[in-house]
């Protein structure tokens, strides 16, 4: 038994023991994998568009690169993109047919970029590109 608890000490100094903070560009980049692959999944005719999806995210006026901090709603937010049914995130309109896209209000805000602090320059790059790309109608929020 004494042997067993050595191991596990060694085993967690030897691997850094508690847990490292992400920084904000990780969880930028977790967020929009995150979001990429509920698109792909919710969203008829985005398969095999992850990439696609990603890419839109990642333009002259925002990428994850330029993410300095992540607001107070990350958490929430990113519980509820995984715990959201397709149809809460991407609600069809009964009068078009069309897909759109209803992001939580919790994830208005959740990452704040170096270039413009107060500005959300994540949440136009979901109104500007995202919907383009995977073929959806309109953004909302």
């Amino acid at each position: 038994m004494r042997r067993v608890r050595l191991l596990a000490m060694v085993f967690l100094v030897g691997c850094g023991g508690a847990a490292r903070e992400r920084t904000p560009v990780e969880k930028c980049d977790d967020f929009v994998n995150s979001f990429c692959d509920r698109a792909v999944a919710c969203i008829r005719g985005a398969s095999g568009m992850h990439s696609a999806c990603v890419n839109a995210f990642n333009s002259q006026d925002f990428s994850c690169a330029d993410v300095k901090s992540v607001g107070t709603g990350y958490d929430r937010c990113m519980d509820q993109l995984d715990s959201s049914s397709c149809t809460t995130l991407f609600p069809v309109d009964p009068s078009t047919g069309e897909q759109s896209l209803d992001l939580p209000q919790d994830c208005s805000m959740i990452l704040i970029s170096r270039t413009a602090p107060t500005d959300d320059v994540f949440g136009n790059a979901i109104i500007d590109r995202v919907p383009e790309a995977l073929g959806l109608a309109r953004f909302s929020r």
